[in-house]
């Protein structure tokens, strides 16, 4: 029998931190569960999913969305992924360096994570830990990407909304006309916008 039975689920639903951590840890290492009863009787989540090359201020906007939510008394999750490397597997996992409110604050939940080596730009299993933060009563759920290109779309799986993170140096309009992560983005946001070029339209 499995140590996720529904005693450790109501325990994690009712604030207990290393049990949600234990358990999204079990997860991502490819544990299975049905959460489809507490799903169903949850509360509307959000699912953000935050996007764009690397350097172009991903994570100081995800550290400003967090602001606003709190601002709101909301309970925010953030699953922030770092590329692993393809020489030594290991990761930086430094993106909680840049938001303030990663872990002073009780309704804000911040996990880093790294692909694995997978060559995509989130890990296969996020879906599954997004449905996990759901349960655990977490209104809005961001996932930041590792820096991506321009066929990193497989975030659209895993999120409702989609923002991209560009900057004044991104490419000329010949880049932005090319298919790929443009093409499936609800907001793009032009970061940056000290760097020369800000301004064109």
């Amino acid at each position: 029998m499995s140590i996720y039975d529904s005693q450790y689920l109501n325990e994690m639903i009712s604030g207990d931190r290393i049990k949600l951590a234990k358990l999204l840890t079990s997860v991502e290492n490819g544990l299975s569960l049905d959460l489809d009863n507490y799903l169903e009787n949850g509360s509307r989540v959000e699912k953000w999913g935050v996007t764009g090359p690397p350097g172009a201020g991903k994570s100081t906007l995800v550290d400003k969305i967090v602001e606003d939510r709190l601002s709101r008394n909301q309970k925010v999750a953030v699953l922030a992924v770092d590329p692993s490397s393809p020489l030594t597997g290991g990761a930086l996992l430094g993106d909680r360096l840049r938001l303030s409110n990663a872990d002073d604050h009780e309704s804000v939940y911040f996990r880093s994570m790294s692909t694995r080596g997978n060559s995509n730009a989130i890990p296969s299993r996020i879906g599954s830990m997004i449905d996990v933060l759901s349960v655990a009563g977490f209104e809005t759920i961001i996932v930041e990407t590792v820096g991506s290109g321009q066929a990193e779309v497989q975030i659209c799986s895993v999120a409702d909304r989609i923002i991209l993170v560009e900057s004044p140096i991104s490419g000329d309009i010949i880049q932005a006309e090319k298919a790929g992560v443009m093409e499936i983005s609800d907001i793009i946001v032009v970061n940056k916008s000290d760097l020369e070029g800000a301004e064109q339209k």
